[in-house]
């Protein structure tokens, strides 16, 4: 259709007198369509994206049709899709307030493509690996992110709204849901975790078709973002501190830095589930660095809290109210003590097809292959250790807090043996061993995850010792 007179320009060569040229790039982003309504009734519609060609340019595009041209422009072409884009107009950049609606583009000038005078195309050059190389290229600078951890410590001293850069790791992806606004408009909605070497998990919320749909295509701890322009703020529905996409933002995946390489290594062996993060911070806390002194109160005030969403560590002075050892309950359990995974009664061998201990050649298998396979190739249980399952609870003149697990370092020093020396004690044995520490003063110090990443919070003794009434009386708090 269109002249031989056609040549490809970049970004970089574009100026409002460029007539009759072909540019290729990357979609980076996309926003919603709009339609307006003219005083001849008429509807037109457009949608906007952002498109690049190279490391240093991207530019803005708005594509201006009838509705359903551009519906169907929209649902064809997305984030990641490299295309031709022929006979677009070229006009110099709008005011600096456009940009509040759409990335701030490194180019000085916009592009219109409009129905029947331009086309798009999906581009298959022979460079097509150029434009996938700038996909997966930051669009800020590459060290100007924020750690989560950094947002924390922000948002506990701040109270204003601002724009910021991630780089993080993808932890959680949540189902699209649709919901209706405040307008009485119905959007959509996502709701992901990122995580980096700094904070075990922060909430992220998606909004939008145009942007939900991208994580699809993410994968938990192999997919690495740097998200440039993310909405910091404090929401007043869940009364706490949110982040957010806005019309600005810019995912680009897996980006090729090396901080982003460092991060994904770490994100391939970081744990996930809660257990293997609170497993984690008992096996890398200095217990001598937990300070902080904390009433039962202020620490199940604090789980409860929305605002807090990661660990924290605090002393609590308090008695030992609960501490069954000569009861029915299991108290030691079997580990691999190569990957640390519970083992089952019924096999009592590791059945974790991703342990170091088992085959290389199974670490593909699915659990349901290695239960059929007879166990064979795993390490059994020679390589098993027996491990303390023990929980107290808690009590001070403010409340009780249930469900503290003994860390094993702390349940060896209560109990005076090994896990594994513990199932030939008699009855009367464990009954003294036990009230040694119930109903006593003690000082204990806590890693608690709370409830609003892991459903229930839980909480981790890495330090017990009793204490005598006058540092009792003098450490607990008032309230």
């Amino acid at each position: 259709m269109w002249s031989d007179s056609i040549v490809q320009m970049g970004i970089k060569e574009l100026s409002p007198n460029s007539k009759d040229f072909k540019l290729v790039g990357v979609i980076i982003s996309k926003r919603g369509t709009r339609s307006f309504t003219d005083n001849k009734n008429s509807t037109r519609s457009v949608w906007n994206f952002t498109l690049r060609d190279s490391p240093l340019y991207f530019i803005n595009v708005a594509a201006w049709g009838s509705e359903e041209y551009i519906d169907k422009l929209f649902t064809t072409f997305n984030v990641g899709d490299i295309v031709e884009l022929i006979n677009v107009r070229v006009a110099l950049r709008k005011a600096q307030d456009e940009t509040k609606y759409q990335p701030v583009p490194t180019s000085a000038y916009d592009l219109t493509l409009s129905e029947g005078k331009s086309e798009i195309n999906f581009y298959s050059g022979s460079d097509i690996g150029h434009y996938e190389r700038s996909y997966h290229l930051p669009t800020k600078h590459p060290e100007s992110y924020v750690k989560l951890s950094d947002i924390v410590y922000y948002t506990q001293h701040n109270q204003e709204r601002r724009d910021i850069n991630l780089l993080v790791a993808v932890k959680y992806i949540g189902l699209t849901r649709t919901i209706r606004t405040k307008r009485g408009d119905t959007t959509v909605t996502r709701e992901i975790d990122l995580m980096d070497d700094t904070h075990s998990g922060f909430p992220f919320t998606m909004w939008g078709t145009e942007v939900v749909g991208v994580a699809d295509k993410w994968t938990p701890r192999e997919t690495v973002l740097f998200i440039a322009d993310v909405n910091l703020s404090y929401n007043e529905y869940r009364k706490a501190w949110t982040l957010s996409s806005g019309p600005k933002t810019v995912f680009t995946p897996n980006p090729e830095t090396s901080s982003g390489r460092t991060l994904r290594e770490f994100a391939k062996g970081a744990p996930l589930d809660a257990k293997s993060v609170m497993q984690t911070l008992v096996n890398t806390c200095d217990v001598s660095q937990i300070n902080t002194i904390l009433s039962c109160k202020s620490i199940l005030d604090k789980i409860n809290s929305l605002s807090c969403v990661d660990h924290f560590s605090a002393i609590v002075y308090a008695v030992v109210t609960e501490y069954d050892l000569d009861g029915p309950n299991k108290l030691v359990i079997t580990k691999c003590d190569q990957c640390g995974i519970v083992l089952d009664d019924t096999y009592d061998v590791c059945v974790n097809a991703l342990c170091p201990g088992n085959n290389a050649d199974l670490a593909s298998t699915s659990t349901m292959s290695v239960y059929n396979s007879n166990m064979a190739g795993f390490n059994g249980s020679n390589s098993n250790m027996a491990a303390y399952n023990v929980r107290i609870s808690l009590s001070d003149h403010t409340g009780q807090i249930k469900n503290c697990h003994l860390s094993e370092q702390v349940a060896v020093s209560m109990i005076g043996r090994e896990a594994d020396k513990f199932n030939v004690l008699p009855t009367d044995m464990r009954t003294q061993i036990k009230w040694k520490y119930l109903l006593k003063r003690v000082c204990a110090r806590l890693i608690i995850l709370p409830g609003q990443k892991f459903k229930t919070p839980m909480i981790s003794v890495v330090g017990n010792n009793l204490v005598p009434l006058a540092e009792y009386t003098s450490k607990v708090p008032p309230f």
